[in-house]
């Protein structure tokens, strides 16, 4: 059969289903331990000193409550209450509480289940065949559990194909591992950290009674080399046989005891402790890979402890002493009369103070990874792909915003700029529009103004005030002249020269310069009439006419007109021509 090779469990299952681990605890005092068996309460403070864990103080005290996790409805508040006076009664100020729960509580089982690849698997393959041997529902469970054999870390390369095999020869035996797996209901542990908060504190970490069995031994015995025992734990209500290899914890079984009334219980060597400590030596050799025994060492109450041991030797032909643990709590301590039964509580503070986690600890258990949702992981990455989306959206929106801003502006610069030149902009307009009319018409009116400029008197005689073109062909004239007769005989003329004319009116006015008659022409202009400009013969002008001269500044003053010559001198002369 082959041999079993514990290792460190806890150096084993690191992988993404651990949650958070609480070691090492983080403290500014001492970790304090507590194990309440039965009717009496042990406590025991431990430090690091040099990076060795170190007992700094053990007190035990016998109280009138009792923890109450045997019974069918336990009093949490009680509880809370007996324990808090009794941390009074031994002078404790616990900071980081670190407790245990009893091996009758526990439902332990050893599980034989093929190697798998990563830790993961094995979480998965433990919580799958665990939850089909549990006598309550796996949903009231807390499971833990700790490996015999070294795991890989992630998932090994896969293996190259086999060559084939020659005939009559058997392929070889799947790997396997062993996996010690212990179960405690829901309800015992929250019954724990309700009592621990009626009694003032938080409680740090849950773990399990053998095991600290097992650190205790380690602490008693650290020179002995590594080997296979059976330790028997004498309790005030229960005895406790476990099997530890090589320092791990590989198999445990317990059985009640009637409690002592002494302060510490005097256990005979009757036939309960003898007939389950070869109840479990047969079981744990029925262990499909396991180490023989190679000592048994009791542990626990005083009093009847050395019949205990000399009876297990003839019983069980092995090797068999007494452990006691009063050597690692060291001389000094309070409470020496109970310092027999120190061990779980020793096991318990000691492993407080270790680097690796605990391999139950039932606050945090190793849980398999959760099953991966295909559509939720397809949703959150759509969620987020439409989250870039919108801020992409987003960004080109404000970019957008921004150019078309600047544009509003620009545009809104140049309307108030328009508004300012609005006027000109009318008069340019209106300019174009005349011109417009004046193409449209298709009349030669700079030929009618150089007509109309032959058929008028000269600027001694007349001159025209203003001169503009109206719709459909009429063209307005104010003009002054010296006498009704000149009038008269330009209403001839113009007769004569084909524009229609309606009749003149002729007012009177005063005029310094003898310009004295004044009368408004609304001429038609003939649609076929057509004007030889080389047959024109427009009147001489005066002399001293300055139409064509520069203009005249207002600082100079005008020139006297020459003596006989008052029409030549007339400011308005030359306006006869248009």
């Amino acid at each position: 059969m082959p041999k079993l090779q514990p290792t460190k469990p806890a150096e084993e299952l690191q992988g993404r289903f651990l949650k958070g681990s609480a070691f090492p605890i983080k403290s500014r005092g001492p970790i304090t331990a507590l194990d309440w068996d039965g009717p009496l309460l042990r406590a025991a403070q431990s430090v690091e000193r040099g990076g060795k864990a170190e007992i700094v103080r053990f007190a035990a005290q016998r109280v009138q409550g009792s923890l109450g996790l045997g019974q069918p409805e336990p009093d949490w508040q009680a509880s809370g209450a007996c324990l808090a006076q009794a941390l009074r009664g031994l002078d404790l100020k616990p900071g980081a509480v670190v407790m245990g729960i009893p091996r009758g509580l526990v439902f332990l089982r050893t599980l034989s289940l093929p190697k798998p690849g990563t830790p993961a698997e094995l979480a998965a393959m433990v919580y799958f065949q665990i939850s089909k041997d549990l006598p309550f529902p796996p949903e009231q469970a807390v499971i833990d559990f700790q490996s015999s054999g070294r795991l890989p870390s992630a998932a090994p390369a896969p293996p190259a194909s086999p060559a084939p095999e020659s005939a009559g020869e058997q392929p070889p035996a799947p790997e396997k591992v062993d996996v010690l797996v212990a179960v405690v209901k829901k309800d015992v542990v929250r019954h724990c950290q309700q009592v621990a908060e009626a009694a003032g504190f938080k409680l740090a970490a849950l773990g399990l009674d053998s095991y600290a069995n097992a650190r205790g031994l380690e602490a008693c015995e650290p020179a002995r080399p590594p080997r296979t025992v059976a330790l028997v734990t004498l309790r005030q209500e229960e005895v406790i046989i476990d099997v530890i290899a090589r320092g791990s914890l590989v198999f445990s079984r317990t059985a009640p005891l009637a409690p002592g009334g002494a302060p510490e219980a005097k256990v005979e060597p009757n036939d309960t402790v003898m007939l389950e400590t070869v109840r479990s030596l047969h079981n744990y050799e029925g262990l499909e890979r396991h180490e023989p025994v190679e000592e048994i060492l009791v542990a626990g109450a005083q009093g009847a402890q050395a019949a205990i041991v000399e009876a297990l030797a003839q019983q069980c032909h092995l090797p068999c002493r007494l452990l006691d643990p009063a050597g690692a709590l060291g001389p000094g301590h309070k409470d020496s009369e109970y310092r027999s039964g120190a061990l779980t509580v020793l096991g318990l503070a000691l492993s407080a103070q270790d680097s690796t986690p605990w391999p139950f600890e039932f606050l945090r258990p190793k849980r398999p990874p959760a099953p991966r949702n295909r559509l939720r992981a397809v949703l959150m990455r759509a969620a987020v792909a439409g989250a870039i989306l919108l801020c992409v959206l987003c960004g080109l929106r404000v970019i957008l915003i921004h150019r078309q801003v600047k544009i509003r502006d620009q545009l809104q610069a140049k309307l108030s700029q328009g508004a300012n030149n609005r006027q000109d902009y009318r008069e340019v307009r209106l300019r174009a529009k005349t011109l417009h009319d004046w193409v449209t018409d298709k009349r030669e009116w700079l030929d009618h103004y150089a007509y109309l400029n032959a058929l008028l008197p000269g600027c001694t005689e007349v001159y025209v005030t203003s001169i503009s073109a109206g719709a459909r062909g009429v063209l307005h004239l104010s003009i002054q002249a010296r006498s009704g007769e000149i009038l008269a005989q330009i209403d001839k003329r113009l007769r004569e020269a084909g524009y229609g004319l309606k009749p003149l009116a002729v007012t009177p006015c005063s005029d310094r310069y003898g310009y004295s008659f004044q009368s408004s022409l609304e001429l038609t202009l003939p649609s076929k009439l057509k004007v030889d400009l080389a047959a024109l013969k427009a009147p001489e002008r005066p002399a001293d006419d300055g139409s064509l001269d520069a203009p005249r500044t207002r600082s100079s003053a005008p020139s006297a007109p020459a003596p006989g010559r008052e029409a030549s001198g007339d400011p308005q002369r030359g306006r006869n021509r248009p």
